[in-house]
């Protein structure tokens, strides 16, 4: 299964362009990594104050051998992300055709896809036993000086050949372990350290499952029209805190403006079966 831009002149011909990936005909051109983000302009400040609305579209191809069944499609992104996604869904390889990123199709539902993973957020109140080796839900963390920070940056490290949980520093003291699957999940991690108030965690929650059934089944060299829609439908409301911490940011990086990856990324996954 591989995504594909759409705006192609002919049925399968070669289409590089993100910004023409407005529907029409199915390329041959793979969109680089699967990378949904690249059909998107960087998220800018007018956008989110005009609160705008983006539609881009692209294919997801059956590029096996092997019909494939209920294909489910799902969104993960930052929680502090300004913008949200729509997903519609057609089949075929020749969907209504755009007349600008801001123009809404109109034989197209649009339905919720962000789901959110049952996590624990785990924060540190104090610095770690130096040559401490902290251990959470069996995996091993060294924090050779022990502080936090070395904690954090280690954690997200072990973290990603852990095949249950994934990890992500959430701010300077804390750590959000996350399940790998898609599941609710309501127990309590198991932390361990030298000194048993050094860590507090929370109880897994947050689950959210907005997965979407795009089709039953999909023969090889079929496709999907997958209509995206980003929406700025949320507002920053910042504290003057916040205001003076990005203005050090700006300043330390000579003036120049910063991207934030985490706010204007998304990750799209699909998940598919084999037909008995």
């Amino acid at each position: 299964m591989k995504l594909f831009y759409s705006g192609a002149q002919s049925l399968d011909s070669e289409q590089q362009n993100p910004i023409k990936s407005l529907g029409g005909f199915r390329s041959s051109t793979i969109i680089p990594n699967g990378d949904l983000n690249s059909l998107f302009d960087d998220v800018s400040l007018n956008s989110i104050e005009e609160r705008l609305k983006e539609v881009k579209v692209c294919y997801l191809k059956n590029t096996k051998t092997a019909s494939l069944s209920e294909i489910t499609l799902f969104t993960e992104q930052s929680i502090d992300s300004p913008f949200s996604l729509r997903i519609g869904a057609v089949s075929g390889f020749n969907a209504e055709l755009l007349g600008s990123k801001n123009q809404i199709p109109y034989r197209v539902q649009f339905y919720k896809s962000d789901s959110v993973f049952s996590y624990s957020d785990l924060i540190c109140n104090k610095d770690f036993v130096p040559g401490e080796t902290v251990v959470i839900e069996g995996q091993e963390i060294y924090v050779g000086d022990g502080k936090i920070e070395s904690f954090l940056q280690n954690a997200i490290v072990e973290f990603d050949f852990n095949t249950t949980y994934s990890a992500v520093i959430i701010d300077e003291k804390t750590l959000r372990i996350k399940y790998r699957n898609l599941e609710e999940y309501t127990n309590t991690p198991v932390v361990v350290t030298q000194e048993v108030d050094t860590i507090t965690a929370t109880d897994f929650g947050g689950f959210l499952d907005n997965s979407i059934l795009l089709k039953d089944e999909l023969e090889p060299e079929e496709s999907i029209c997958l209509f995206v829609m980003r929406i700025f439908d949320k507002q920053n409301k910042k504290t003057v805190e916040d205001w003076v911490g990005e203005f050090e940011k700006f300043r330390n990086n000579n003036f120049e403006e910063i991207e934030s990856e985490e706010q204007n990324s998304v990750s799209m996954h699909i998940t598919w079966g084999v037909p008995e």
